[in-house]
């Protein structure tokens, strides 16, 4: 035991010498599991789940950005097409320099358009909020109705980018102020980084696998700058590695409660 204590103390000054906001996170995130030691029974099986959507639940998907909704939630919006309602948080104007503002933004809302066609979703809107500035438009975002929803998917709250991590907070300030189901979950997707820990999974069986690819190439002001299909696809299948499936997306679902102390 003095051993280990010395160890754990040893790497708590080395990690404190560092001044990355990365290494900040990590110090956090480490913190948090020796103050919560023991975590789990080693005998448990903690292995994630196909994630459970009824027929007649209502998805409500934020995408800070159009195509992030694709990239992350791509294998929902293809399978439960019906049921799910995509809003689109910002006009994505700053997607690409070389381009006019206005008409990037109209680029950016027909790829938007032409992806979801693809998945078949006919619910989809545009909030309008200037791209980078989201954490700043909390009166706007405020107006969005979240009193049907069974479940609200946004993106990884570790994600770096800040109109993606302003989604959490935004939707934390949401659900202290709103009405709400109590059966209401919250699904954190897969954009710009993974999750340490993720619970639920869609299996991206062909062919939809493929029309996810289809969807995320539908952004052609985006993927010229980066091969998003590819890179994403290559992380589908290394989820899939765990669960012994060829490619899935995955999740971390949480209650209300939950979703709240996390950040």
């Amino acid at each position: 035991m003095p051993r280990l204590r010395y160890l754990i103390g040893r790497a708590l000054t080395l990690w404190k010498r560092t001044r990355l906001a990365s290494d900040f996170i990590a110090r956090r995130l480490f913190f948090r599991f020796l103050a919560s030691v023991p975590v789990i029974p080693i005998t448990e099986n903690v292995l994630p789940k196909p994630i459970n959507i009824e027929i007649n639940a209502r998805l409500l998907i934020l995408a800070p950005h159009p195509d992030d909704e694709s990239i992350g939630c791509g294998g929902v919006l293809a399978q439960y097409p019906s049921q799910c309602e995509v809003v689109c948080l910002t006009d994505g104007s700053r997607g690409d320099p070389a381009i006019p503002v206005q008409r990037l933004i109209e680029i950016r809302e027909l790829e938007l358009a032409a992806a979801m066609a693809l998945a078949g979703v006919r619910n989809f809107r545009y909030l309008g909020i200037t791209d980078r500035s989201l954490m700043q438009a909390y009166q706007r975002f405020s107006g969005l109705s979240i009193a049907s929803a069974d479940m609200i998917f946004i993106p990884n709250f570790l994600d770096q980018h800040p109109d993606h991590k302003a989604v959490t907070w935004l939707l934390q300030r949401l659900l202290r102020e709103k009405q709400y189901k109590k059966s209401l979950q919250i699904a954190f997707y897969e954009v710009w980084a993974t999750l340490p820990v993720w619970n639920r999974y869609v299996d991206l069986n062909n062919p939809l696998r493929d029309k996810k690819k289809t969807m995320i190439d539908s952004f052609v002001s985006q993927t010229k700058h980066i091969d998003y299909a590819y890179r994403i696809d290559s992380l589908n299948v290394y989820r899939g590695i765990a669960v012994e499936k060829s490619a899935v997306e995955a999740y971390l679902v949480l209650s209300v409660d939950d979703f709240l102390k996390i950040a």
